[in-house]
């Protein structure tokens, strides 16, 4: 039998000798205490008495358990929410953001993209902890909208982090140069060296990436903490060697660059920068208890967002100029300068500029470990989804998806291209994936989310047994769709029209745009391949796998923690009860 029917209560039944009795024994699942799963059992038969229904079968659309093992503790998620993902996008390619768009481009958009990721994760962690065990994004796209934008929504998350190790490992094989004394030890040498260590660290597990993470994570708060003061010093004059700035570069060369191009330039590449906030969503369902750990992980990202991106990005356009000849890439990943590092050395203090460089480093490699730890766990959800070969969806004794972690590290030696002739503009157009993919992956995950609201009011289901409600609610996902969607139109239209009075062409379109075209062929291949339907909201499922906080939740404790902090009637008080 493919589905069936579970009544718990039978008794009232007036022809009982004509229907099966089934009783369930409700116990705790491999993913949460909590879950809805259990045995189901019939006195009058033995054919179904050992029959275990996993993730609760309701239906036969319930797909293969996730046999991930919860390895990850509330700690590794909090430094995960905070510091992870945080490596290229905010140290190198924000140099390039500030020389497209000027210093108030900068920071104009990171502040709408920040506000927008900000709903996106909430959003996420809804899903996270009321169908929580997920080991991919798509899974919840699958749910709630249809096969096709979920595997479209897979093909791209994936394609976006498989390309993320090749490309982290190249870059920090050009920031290991920065010293002069590496600059003997071919790039190549340093690519292998890097390749290998980031072997080492997935051959752990998860258990092993997330003690990575946190310690990394704990560096670059410290090193974030360290040039905070630092650029506050050298803007005011007290360095070795420099004067007064204040807001001079706001005025000369001025605060935007390129216009209104410019400034539309700054979307995708701040998504690309911001990419891996909602990474935080994947490991949770690497977490013992994840109803507990994801409400305090999605708060904390407000302080990342704050933290790492706005205030620290704020202080690098004090301090460095847009029109600085040494600021951006020039060529791939190669004479690669750190805006953190040319406002240290224009400061004149010695030592530091080589300690931040190293925070670099660690900073690029803890990202190459979450490109192979993503990249492998979307495809097994994939694989488990039935939406990539089954040969995925292999799991050791340990959780871990040994052949799809296999590929990652394959497709790890791209990393090569970009050391030859030719291979930057290759590599080019594989890393441009990341900035649209990750607008449309969000785009979906919001629609996910605001199809499981409607459903639930669809189907007169209370929000009271959410065991986390975000305080952005149902609007702020459609702000974060409108956001995105409207940074994809930016995107294309400085793409067709590009800034800086460069002449249009096919190539650089393409280059630039290369997500859109692969999502809509993934979309249309599915559609083509499965001709699914989309379900209505009062067929959407809200009972498999749904988290039970009636059988896990101490409700004395819950109110007690929900409560936490809210005494605090203060502005500040206020704002941090809204926001965390």
């Amino acid at each position: 039998m493919d589905a069936f029917e579970i009544n718990q209560r039978t008794s009232d039944s007036t022809d009982s000798k004509n229907k099966e009795q089934l009783y369930v024994n409700v116990e705790g699942a491999k993913t949460g205490e909590g879950v809805i799963t259990g045995t189901i059992e019939e006195p009058s038969r033995g054919i179904l008495s050992h029959l275990r229904l996993h993730k609760a079968v309701l239906s036969a659309d319930a797909e293969p358990e996730d046999t991930h093992a919860a390895h990850l503790k509330p700690r590794h998620l909090y430094m995960i929410a905070i510091g992870g993902g945080i490596g290229t996008g905010l140290f190198i390619a924000s140099g390039n953001i500030l020389k497209n768009g000027g210093p108030a481009s900068t920071i104009i958009g990171f502040i709408i993209m920040g506000a927008m990721l900000c709903c996106v994760v909430n959003a996420l962690g809804e899903m996270c902890c009321m169908f929580p065990g997920k080991s991919s994004f798509s899974y919840y796209t699958r749910r709630f909208t249809d096969e096709a934008t979920s595997f479209t929504q897979g093909v791209l998350y994936y394609c976006t982090w498989m390309v993320t190790f090749p490309a982290e490992v190249t870059a920090a094989g050009f920031v290991a140069q920065h010293w002069k004394k590496a600059q003997s030890f071919p790039i190549a040498g340093w690519i292998s060296v890097f390749i290998i260590y980031v072997v080492a660290i997935a051959c752990c597990g998860t258990r092993g990436y997330g003690e990575a993470e946190f310690f990394s994570s704990l560096l670059k708060v410290i090193a974030v903490l360290v040039f905070f003061f630092t650029a506050i010093i050298i803007n005011c004059g007290a360095a070795p060697k420099g004067n007064y700035l204040g807001a001079h570069y706001w005025h000369d060369p001025g605060a935007f660059n390129h216009g209104f191009k410019g400034f539309c330039s700054v979307f995708v590449t701040s998504a690309y920068c911001l990419s891996g906030t909602e990474v935080v969503g994947l490991a949770a369902g690497h977490t013992k208890n994840p109803q507990k750990a994801i409400p305090s992980a999605v708060k904390k990202v407000f302080y990342r967002i704050v933290g790492f991106y706005i205030i620290t990005l704020l202080l690098i356009t004090f301090n460095v100029a847009y029109n600085d000849s040494r600021l951006g890439t020039q060529s791939g990943f190669h004479n690669v300068t750190s805006p953190f590092i040319l406002a240290i050395e224009d400061g004149g203090i010695r030592v530091l500029p080589d300690i931040i460089n190293a925070v670099i480093l660690i900073s690029i490699l803890s990202v190459a470990n979450t490109g192979v730890f993503t990249s492998s766990r979307t495809l097994y959800g994939m694989a488990i989804a039935r939406q990539a070969p089954s040969v995925f969806a292999y799991v050791n004794s340990h959780g871990q998806p040994l052949v799809a972690v296999g590929l990652s590290f394959a497709l790890g030696f791209l990393a090569y291209v970009n050391t030859t002739s030719g291979g930057e503009k290759l590599f080019s157009w594989l890393t441009n994936i990341s900035g649209t993919g990750s607008l449309i992956v969000w785009i979906m995950l919001c629609a996910s989310h605001l199809r499981m609201r409607l459903a639930m009011r669809a189907q007169g289901v209370s929000d009271d047994i959410m065991p986390y409600r975000s305080r952005f609610g149902l609007l702020f996902s459609v702000f974060a769709i409108a956001i995105n969607a409207l940074a994809l139109i930016a995107q294309i239209w400085v793409a067709i029209w590009p800034a800086g009075g460069a002449k249009p062409s096919a190539e650089y379109f393409f280059e630039q745009c290369i997500g859109v075209p692969i999502g809509i062929a993934a979309w249309i291949g599915w559609l083509l391949y499965r001709r699914v339907k989309f379900p209505s909201l009062r067929d959407i499922d809200l009972i498999t796998g749904r988290y039970d906080q009636a059988a896990d939740y101490d409700e004395k404790a819950y109110q007690e923690a929900l409560n936490e902090g809210k005494n605090d009637k203060s502005t500040l008080g206020r704002l941090n009860n809204f926001f965390c």
